[in-house]
């Protein structure tokens, strides 16, 4: 079985480390459960005492830790951590974790478990491609601070097929890019850009044009917030969008949807047929009104 290394933090926790790691060690005894690293340790004493107890405890090796250091954080925001694109500031933060980690964390030991993992199963590396199906198309995929949402699985297997990505930017492009045969909106923070979003009328503009001469078009989340006529954000102000959709999305102060859901296609479209089922995951701060 592939080795499991679990990470836990040592935030409030010293003896009682044991019983945290034992739940997990028996919650799926198909884990083959290796290693343990400690995140968040005040000093080498805490960590000796949170080593004892969860080796005596689980008999689960201990392979380091991690000091706890109000300098290295990753900021966070509503949706999660600030996107990378942001954080120009802390451009050395890995080196930092890395040397941290050199001083820490068993390396050779962390090596020797990794090494302990058997040979990868085969796979249909074709799974998601059918052979018979090509797209000479041209794609447009926006992509700058306000839309960064993206899975890269998803942008490789649209190149796979044969579609060539031309990302684009809502935020400082005046148009779409030329020759295009479809749009792509992820998701993102445009209720953080609502201003510069609603002043680039030319870009608005060429989106509308484009649905309206019959391009595909397909937004989630934010992409979504984008098309439809007007954002409210926390503020209460209230900005327009693109308009190709009917409706106003608004900004919460609390969480309104969170989860795995099942969602059923209510009429036929690009994607799927009226009554096809998909599996989705939701998570967003915003209301459709």
């Amino acid at each position: 079985k592939t080795p499991v290394i679990l990470v836990i933090s040592a935030k409030g926790i010293a003896q009682s480390a044991g019983a945290v790691v034992m739940g997990y060690k028996e919650f799926d005894k198909d884990i083959n459960l290796s290693g343990i690293i400690v995140n968040n340790v005040s000093s080498h004493s805490h960590y000796d005492c949170i080593k004892s107890s969860i080796e005596e405890t689980c008999s689960v090796p201990v392979l380091g830790y991690l000091k706890k250091d109000k300098e290295i954080i990753i900021p966070e925001r509503h949706l999660g951590l600030v996107p990378s694109e942001e954080n120009v500031g802390q451009s050395n933060l890995y080196e930092r974790l890395g040397k941290m980690a050199l001083e820490t964390v068993d390396i050779d030991g962390l090596l020797k478990v990794a090494r302990s993992a058997g040979a990868f199963p085969d796979y249909d590396k074709s799974i998601f491609l059918d052979g018979n199906v090509t797209a000479d198309i041209n794609l447009a995929i926006a992509k700058d601070n306000a839309f960064c949402f993206y899975y890269q699985d998803d942008i490789d297997l649209f190149e796979a097929l044969g579609a060539k990505v031309k990302y684009f930017s809502p935020l400082s492009n005046r148009r779409l890019p030329d020759d295009i045969d479809g749009i792509f909106l992820g998701g993102g923070f445009p209720e953080l850009y609502t201003e510069k979003l609603m002043e680039n009328d030319s870009m608005k503009k060429s989106i509308l044009e484009a649905y309206n001469q019959g391009t595909v078009i397909y937004g989630e989340c934010g992409g979504m917030m984008y098309l439809l006529e007007r954002l409210i954000d926390c503020d209460g102000s209230s900005f327009n969008m693109c308009g190709v959709l009917s409706g106003t999305s608004r900004m919460e102060n609390r969480r309104q949807g969170l989860g795995y859901i099942i969602a059923e296609a209510t009429y036929d479209n690009v994607i799927c047929k009226r009554g096809d089922t998909f599996r989705a995951h939701e998570f967003h701060w915003s209301k459709l009104l």
